[in-house]
């Protein structure tokens, strides 16, 4: 059986008597628990496994590195210290897996740009969570995310419940003569050949 889903990587939790844990916010009623950050290879296979088995599939769709920014480590040289273990052992069996198919893609899910782009320039990732430090923004992001998926357009037209993998809006400081929009979209597909066939089946010629 093979279902499509997405999960996240990297972060083990330790249940700890009330009062010692971390993470306030991330959930709702939930134990306390401490969260302990295993960027390694073989951290981040047995992440996989866990996640594979808890729901229930024989592979995944995406698989997101999460919290690999200043937010979550306190300090650049923390956070440095992270994406230099993830680079050296969790991006690689990232890779390995994908080419193996047992993932389709692999990104990461930060709060911060700039760890985006040190990734972007070190790996081949297919994709970004980030959340706009703007909370209106993030709100907006999130409801044309959340609207777009509604409208069963999907991949290139051909329909299903993802159009739109994520939706980022950036605000500047402009001149009333520097108005503009910028909108990245992807081809729709073009859904129509015709060819000419001899006696036998055999294609002669396209049309189009």
């Amino acid at each position: 059986m093979a279902v499509a889903a997405a999960d996240q990587l990297h972060e083990h939790i330790h249940i700890v008597a009330p009062g010692q844990g971390d993470g306030a916010g991330k959930w709702v009623d939930v134990p306390s628990r401490k969260e302990i950050y295993d960027y390694s290879h073989d951290g981040t296979m047995r992440s996989l496994e866990f996640s594979l088995e808890r729901l229930g599939v024989d592979r995944i769709d995406v698989l997101y590195a999460h919290d690999l920014d200043i937010f979550n480590h306190g300090s650049q040289a923390a956070l440095q210290e992270r994406l230099d273990a993830f680079m050296a052992g969790g991006y690689r069996a990232l890779v390995s897996l994908r080419d193996q198919g047992v993932i389709r893609a692999i990104g990461g899910g930060i709060n911060e740009w700039q760890p985006c782009q040190w990734l972007t320039e070190r790996g081949d990732f297919d994709l970004f969570l980030e959340i706009a430090d703007d909370l209106a923004l993030d709100a907006l992001e999130q409801d044309i995310l959340k609207t777009a998926n509604e409208l069963g357009i999907g991949p290139m037209g051909f329909g299903g419940k993802t159009t739109l993998l994520g939706v980022k809006i950036c605000a500047a400081n402009r001149v009333p003569a520097s108005y503009f929009v910028s909108v990245s979209y992807m081809c729709w597909a073009y859904r129509r050949q015709g060819v000419t066939l001899g006696v036998k089946g055999e294609i002669q010629k396209w049309l189009y």
